[in-house]
């Protein structure tokens, strides 16, 4: 149950790596310790990096975690990106289902260059003026 969360600020997100035993405890606790972190710094955007060591989570442990978080961590982000490099891509997908299926904004990558490039996107996005509709346009 050994690990460590380093954050850091980036502009307009939160970068947490996790680092340490892979277990069921150690993914609950980083989790837990980003989303009290992020709602602290009024922070709606985050990169959670997995740098865990050891053997994969098992799929229904992995399940439970995602549908929790799911719910716990509803109308708290506007944007979520997952990375976690050791982890087989069918099981980021299945990850990424289960919390976008209960409307969490997540999405896995394979690598943290990626993530933050779609972070930039939804920061793009969320500073766009809004469209101008109807005869007045």
């Amino acid at each position: 149950m050994d690990y460590q969360l380093t954050l850091v600020e980036k502009p307009g997100y939160l970068h947490a790596i996790a680092t340490g035993s892979n277990s069921r405890e150690t993914v609950a606790l980083y989790l837990m310790q980003g989303l009290k972190e992020c709602e602290a710094r009024g922070c709606r955007r985050v990169l959670i990096e997995s740098r865990l060591e050891g053997p994969r989570l098992p799929p229904w442990d992995t399940f439970e975690i995602a549908s929790w978080h799911a719910r716990l961590d509803q109308g708290i982000f506007d944007a979520i990106a997952y990375v976690d490099a050791k982890a087989p891509a069918d099981m980021l997908d299945f990850v990424e289902n289960v919390t976008s299926s209960r409307g969490l904004p997540l999405r896995v990558f394979p690598s943290a260059a990626a993530a933050e490039q779609w972070l930039a996107s939804t920061l793009d996005e969320a500073n766009a003026p809004p469209a101008m509709t109807g005869q007045n346009a």
